[in-house]
């Protein structure tokens, strides 16, 4: 929902502002890729990855031969969750979000992504991570 914290040109057309890649909605409603990845914060994501990384070759200093592939799907899965757990945090936060000033400006509270988009990516990224990590064993 776009509020009067809403910028201008977002509350005049929500995908004005925004160019690039485009993710395409039901009806007229267009939403650029990186409108999706300043969502899942991937900075945020690229933490958890290096430290999970560290942890494999930490583990891999005492037990022989580095298993490449294991520790790159441990990576990927630890992404897919990560981003995945942001979408959630974002959709349960979405209505302080509006309210502070500092936030008002994220994507689920003015506007930029509905939250049934949200809910969809936060699904995905979250079944895909698990998934993966099932793989695993």
């Amino acid at each position: 929902m776009l509020s009067d914290r809403t910028p201008a040109l977002v509350r005049a057309h929500p995908s004005s502002a925004l160019v690039g890649s485009e993710v395409a909605l039901p009806g007229k409603l267009r939403i650029p890729v990186r409108t999706y990845l300043a969502f899942v914060k991937p900075h945020i994501d690229l933490t958890f990855v290096l430290v999970g990384l560290t942890g494999a070759l930490l583990g891999w200093a005492r037990s022989g031969p580095f298993p490449v592939m294991p520790v790159i799907a441990v990576a990927g899965a630890v992404a897919f969750l990560s981003a995945g757990a942001e979408c959630w945090t974002n959709i349960l936060d979405r209505d302080i979000d509006g309210l502070m000033p500092r936030t008002a400006g994220r994507p689920l509270p003015c506007g930029r992504i509905p939250l049934h988009s949200a809910a969809v990516l936060g699904a995905v990224l979250t079944a895909t991570g698990l998934l993966l990590a099932a793989a695993l064993g």
